[in-house]
């Protein structure tokens, strides 16, 4: 398994993806028809993108097919829009068979289970859950989860 890293910042995980890779490639100042070249060198058959429409993504020389299989995974939760992106990886849950097929430019490949799910750090399991206001004064709750690092790195 080779992996392009296209961002510069690194944390655990990314210490965690590198252990696993075969191959590990930081392209995060590489421009997009150095980059196309260096997976054309590495000579990929199936290329899985996980930004979709996020920062740093490479969806401009994805368009391109610089593989000849390309997927799209985890990182967005709709459309790339590219006819150059052959599958989008979700699940019935996310996307609901024949409704959702008609929105894509992918073919949707559906893997059981949640696509968008995992399991939370240990530190998350001790922290008290409290009452909830809808459950104290029957005011609706909502809530919102967002990668609050993203945008705030000093560049």
């Amino acid at each position: 398994m080779t992996c392009y890293a296209t961002s510069n910042v690194e944390d655990a995980m990314t210490e965690r993806i590198r252990q696993a890779a075969q191959r590990w490639r930081q392209v995060f100042h590489t421009n997009d028809n150095d980059l196309a070249a260096l997976i054309q060198d590495d000579q990929i058959d199936v290329l899985i993108e996980l930004s979709g429409h996020t920062a740093d993504n490479c969806l401009p020389m994805l368009a391109a097919r610089v593989a000849p299989v390309q997927m799209t995974y985890l990182g967005y939760p709709n459309s790339t829009g590219l006819a150059s992106m052959d599958y989008r990886i979700t699940d019935a849950i996310a996307d609901p068979p024949g409704a959702a097929d008609a929105w894509y430019t992918e073919k949707l490949l559906r893997i059981e289970g949640g696509f968008l799910a995992y399991s939370a750090p240990s530190f998350a399991r001790e922290i008290p859950v409290a009452v909830l206001p809808a459950r104290k004064a029957g005011l609706m709750t909502f809530g919102s989860f967002n990668n609050l690092a993203a945008g705030t790195q000093a560049g």
